[in-house]
């Protein structure tokens, strides 16, 4: 599957009564086998995972994705931007731009990415969900991160730019990130697995309540 200078914009996922989730405004994967999936020169502006069904959690506002067995996405030279995850009463949102699950052996690899303006709408109490990208490697996954940049993501609100959480015995990796002006912390990064996670030239700016938190 190539996706190749697109424009995914002012899409809407919205709930059906009894859905507990509602996720890929923009663009809904679910990749599995030997599939090899590929996202190029492309945007996702203006979309929205929404519900106002109680109980109900929105995800990715632009894009979900999830992968299993051997599938590999690549994501190179696109833009997230202005796109948001609004949850019903009682839940919460996660990942206004992406969100992506890299399960079984699946490789993800994201290079020169932009994400601007993403936002979230019904953070609960205590929860610090991702307003911008929002990663998880399971099993063997792992992924490549290169040359993202992140601004004005949920300035100054409860929330996080980045959530990587890595488990996984495959080695990881984010290199060359810029985190500035977004919510109250930049980036999570938790690994739960024996798989290494190599961080490297990160700049990170203007987050009122905490840079980076590794776990």
């Amino acid at each position: 599957i190539t996706i190749e200078r697109s424009l995914f914009e002012q899409n809407v996922a919205e709930h059906d009564v009894g859905v507990f989730l509602v996720r890929g405004g923009g663009l809904f994967l679910q990749l599995r086998g030997d599939t090899q999936a590929r996202i190029v020169d492309t945007t996702f502006e203006g979309n929205q995972a929404r519900t106002d069904f109680a109980g109900n959690q929105a995800t990715g506002g632009a894009l979900f994705a999830g992968l299993s067995n051997a599938a590999s996405l690549e994501i190179r030279r696109t833009s997230f931007s202005s796109n948001s995850a609004v949850a019903g009463p009682g839940a919460f949102a996660v990942a206004g731009g992406a969100s992506i699950w890299p399960w079984s052996s699946s490789p993800l690899v994201m290079e020169d990415i932009d994400l601007q303006g993403n936002h979230l709408v019904g953070p609960a109490a205590g929860v610090w969900p991702a307003t911008a990208l929002d990663i998880h490697s399971g099993f063997s996954g792992s992924f490549a991160l290169d040359r993202l940049s992140f601004y004005a993501n949920d300035s100054g609100e409860d929330g996080v730019n980045l959530h990587l959480e890595h488990n996984s015995p495959s080695p990881a990796s984010a290199r060359n990130l810029l985190l500035a002006t977004g919510p109250r912390r930049a980036a999570d990064v938790l690994n739960w697995g024996s798989g290494a996670i190599a961080l490297s030239h990160w700049t990170v700016t203007d987050h009122v309540e905490r840079g980076l938190r590794l776990w």
